[in-house]
Formats: C-alpha cells, sequence, structure tokens
C-alpha cells in the first residue's frame, strides 16, 4: 500500500488595503502630531474632574484617617502624635471592640 501523493493548493491572498498615508514627521507640519496632542487635551478634560472627585471623596480622607487614627486628639486641642497606642489599647483593653467585631461579623454573615 502507497499513500497517495500529497498535493497543495495555493489561493491568492488579496490585496490588503492600507490606511491612507498620515504623512511622515518631515511633511506638511507633522499633522500625526497635532491630532495626538489635542486628543491628549481632550482626555486631560474629561478626567480631570473624576480625578479631582476621586481625591477630595477618596484619597484625603484616607490620609487623613490613617493621620487620625495615630493621633490623640479631642477636637478642643491639637493633635498629639501617639503612634500605635490607639490600636494596642483598642485591642487590650477597650470592652466594646470584641463584641462589635462580633456582631458586624454576624450582619455579615446573615
Amino acid at each position: 500500500m502507497t499513500a497517495a501523493p500529497h498535493h497543495e493548493t495555493r489561493t491568492a491572498v488579496p490585496p490588503v488595503d492600507l490606511p491612507p498615508d498620515r504623512g511622515s514627521p518631515g511633511r506638511l507640519g507633522r499633522p500625526w502630531r497635532r491630532k495626538r496632542s489635542s486628543d491628549t487635551l481632550a482626555a486631560y478634560v474629561f478626567l480631570a474632574p473624576a480625578l479631582i472627585g476621586f481625591t477630595g471623596f477618596v484619597v484625603y480622607p484616607l490620609i487623613r484617617s490613617a493621620y487620625s487614627a495615630l493621633t490623640s486628639y479631642n477636637g478642643l486641642s491639637d493633635p498629639k502624635f501617639i503612634g500605635f497606642d490607639n490600636f494596642r489599647r483598642m485591642f487590650s483593653t477597650d470592652p466594646s471592640f470584641w463584641p462589635s467585631v462580633r456582631a458586624t461579623l454576624l450582619l455579615v454573615v446573615l
């Protein structure tokens, strides 16, 4: 038994439509450069409100709460930096911390 010879069939490759020439860097005052900078400016204009809102409502409160957690502050006097003493006191001597954690976990499970 001999195998039949394998014949390849070749099909013509259709021509590829190339995009119109946008100009090389040395021709016509760089038209591609003007388009890119106006698109970039438009992107910044559209992103600015979101970035301002994100900074004002997420980043600033996050940094401020981290600072407040590391200070002793009663609202009337100047804040005094005490480091992690607030956290040590919360985990060791605060009688309401662990019942609050338990109630929160119970609400999460339900």
